[in-house]
């Protein structure tokens, strides 16, 4: 079920994903633009929110072709984003409350929106993080 959910939200049919595995090896070979443009429609975060929040600057990013393979250190943070976008669907069941979730300031953040902290690894994981506290009710 996590490969077929995966496979849907980072849109690689051509890199089918089985495993925890396949995503190092996904990172490694890059996903596109495409990739980009999916998570972010997932996520419900435009993507001219997210791309300050990448380790690319924006003109460079606009010269890749929506198929052309980003950089490894761009792709591990779609991908990480991609898991993130996986886990709160679970958690909400329901895009449209996850999405919501995502844009709204949050106490347990520190009266910010989880949007707003995925532009570090540390930020990316603590919304992992706050998302098991409330699939197991220790929401605080």
């Amino acid at each position: 079920m996590y490969a077929q959910n995966i496979n849907t939200i980072i849109g690689q049919g051509d890199t089918p994903i089985n495993t925890p595995y396949d995503l190092v090896r996904l990172a490694r070979r890059g996903v596109t633009r495409t990739t980009l443009k999916l998570v972010s429609q997932a996520m419900g975060v435009p993507v001219k929110d997210l791309v300050p929040k990448l380790p690319i600057g924006e003109r460079t990013l606009q010269r890749y072709d929506e198929q052309q393979y980003l950089p490894s250190h761009v792709s591990e943070q779609i991908i990480q984003w991609a898991q993130i976008v996986l886990f709160g669907h679970t958690v909400f069941a329901s895009p449209s409350v996850f999405q919501d979730w995502m844009i709204t300031n949050n106490r347990a953040l520190g009266g910010v929106a989880p949007a707003n902290l995925l532009d570090t690894r540390q930020g990316a994981e603590l919304l992992l993080q706050l998302l098991g506290q409330i699939e197991h009710g220790v929401y605080r």
